[in-house]
């Protein structure tokens, strides 16, 4: 049974106010104050051990702890998760809750002060120090008393005002803003344990898939360069024949024009992920790359019906990279808005040049790629749901490959679409000198 009434020789809680007080130090608290939370921002476990090393020093007492209560193995009781001082010793003991002052506290969730309290509490004897003076307040987790925080006076004659008590509630509510504030940033290391879990596991599958990419197009340049052999002589072999015969030979080679296209797309990935490609830096006319890559483009255009409008300046624009990957940029560009574009669709090639950069604009009347997906549109194997989609749309790596190419000049690339159905614009910003 909780000893709730305890002889006024004993509590002498209501003597706190009539005590002559001592004035405020205000500066030393504040400087505990900090203390406290440079402890909450580096340490937060360590936040309870200053806490009571703080409220010993600013109230002069001889020790000072925290008390918890807590259920263990069927027995309510309340373990001293902080010490200082004399009692420094007995930090993470136990006293059966209902033989505790720390239960009065926390049932009346009021302060108290004992004088001798081991004549009410006899366990204190147990601890071989004389205690003239106990003054606990109660701190809330929760908004519920959850434990006590307590400063003692050993030496005879010496004892706690009102403005100690101050001092002690004071840093009792930093306290349980404090613990909760450790709560939480538990919860988020537990949080950022299972993210960084889960991120190990991502980037693991990343590794595993990169490495399934780099052997996939291995192991199908071989079996292509035997069909392309094979194609080639059987081109040869029919140069005379008549257009019937001819036509299944032309769409076997451009069916393979794009296997091999997709194939080198997938290597020069593998090789970006691995971090194993390099750029061929040299001076560069852009009109060159506009030619080579009108010319791979072509027979796409011509097939779709698309009207292409160029507009360039006619002066030699002149910059420095590598000259295959910026015609392969400027391809994919190309090739997505022919494969996106219903028939008949028009598309523009803009080229604008300033001082320090060039600017290269592919326009498109085609299906629009919806808001929601715009931030992704350079990821790997992202391609747009749509119904209209071309059928043979590729893998979807063709603008994830733009992407690591322009980025690899210290260029930038964005993408713009007013929704389904209007079309789309990809800009690419280059350096005309590089670094």
């Amino acid at each position: 049974m909780i000893k709730q009434n305890m002889s006024d020789s004993a509590d002498i809680t209501a003597q706190l106010h009539s005590r002559t007080g001592r004035a405020p130090d205000y500066k030393s608290e504040n400087d505990g104050l900090s203390r406290l939370a440079d402890t909450l921002a580096v340490r937060p476990d360590h936040i309870a051990q200053e806490l009571a090393e703080v409220a010993m020093r600013l109230t002069g007492a001889d020790s000072a702890g925290i008390s918890l209560a807590e259920t263990s193995h069927g027995q309510h009781q309340f373990r001293w998760v902080a010490t200082a001082g004399a009692l420094e010793r007995y930090l993470n003991g136990t006293i059966p809750y209902d033989i505790s002052p720390c239960a009065v506290v926390v049932e009346r969730d009021a302060p108290l002060l004992l004088r001798h309290p081991d004549t009410v509490f006899h366990y204190i004897r147990q601890l071989q120090l004389p205690v003239e003076e106990l003054l606990l307040v109660p701190f809330h987790h929760d908004g519920q008393p959850a434990g006590t925080v307590w400063v003692v006076n050993h030496a005879a004659g010496k004892i706690f005002d009102a403005e100690d008590l101050r001092v002690v509630l004071s840093l009792t509510r930093f306290a349980a803003i404090a613990t909760q504030a450790v709560g939480t940033m538990n919860g988020l290391r537990a949080e950022n344990r299972q993210q960084e879990a889960a991120l190990a596991t991502s980037r693991e599958e990343d590794r595993r898939k990169d490495h399934f990419l780099a052997t996939l197009s291995h192991e199908i340049r071989n079996p292509l360069s035997a069909i392309a052999g094979a194609t080639e002589l059987l081109s040869l072999l029919n140069k005379d024949a008549d257009a019937r015969h001819r036509r299944p030979i032309e769409r076997i080679e451009r069916q393979l024009a794009q296997l091999r296209a997709m194939v080198d797309d997938l290597t020069d990935l593998a090789s970006i992920k691995s971090g194993h490609v390099t750029l061929h830096r040299q001076p560069l006319v852009l009109q060159d790359i506009v030619t080579k890559a009108l010319e791979t483009c072509h027979v796409g255009l011509q097939e779709k019906h698309h009207h292409l409008a160029v507009h360039m300046p006619p002066e030699p624009i002149r910059l420095e990279g590598d000259g295959f990957k910026l015609t392969q940029v400027l391809i994919n560009l190309l090739n997505n808005a022919v494969k996106y574009t219903p028939p008949a669709g028009n598309i523009t090639l803009d080229v604008a040049l300033a001082p320090a950069r060039v600017t290269l604009k592919v326009c498109d009347s085609g299906i629009g790629i919806p808001a929601e997906l715009l931030p992704r549109v350079f990821d790997m194997f992202m391609q747009v749901p749509l119904s209209d989609r071309p059928r043979n749309s590729g893998l979807g790596i063709g603008l994830a490959l733009v992407y690591q190419f322009v980025g690899l000049h210290q260029g930038s690339i964005s993408a713009r679409s007013d929704g389904a159905g209007k079309g789309s614009c990809f800009t690419v910003e280059l350096p005309r000198h590089t670094n």
